[in-house]
């Protein structure tokens, strides 16, 4: 993640690394699906692991990062 000047096209600052981390707060990896496995969420790195469409919105003094978490049938919010 970065920020962006105004233009928003270029970054202002440095790029930073976001880390998803499970309930256990153990970090998540993506990892590829075997062909023979179900195509089950718990089989591409398990509930949480970054899919696509990030949004990052502040209230008050908070930042909050939310993206789908995968397209699998059993995904889940």
């Amino acid at each position: 993640v970065v920020k962006l000047k105004e233009n928003m096209i270029e970054r202002e600052g440095s790029l930073h690394e976001i880390v998803i981390l499970d309930k256990q707060g153990k970090r998540l990896l993506w990892k590829e699906r075997a062909k023979s496995a179900a195509n089950l969420q718990v089989n591409h790195g398990g509930d949480g692991v970054y899919g696509e469409g990030p949004w990052v919105f502040k209230r008050k003094d908070l930042y909050y990062y939310v993206y789908s978490n995968g397209w699998a049938k059993d995904a889940t919010m």
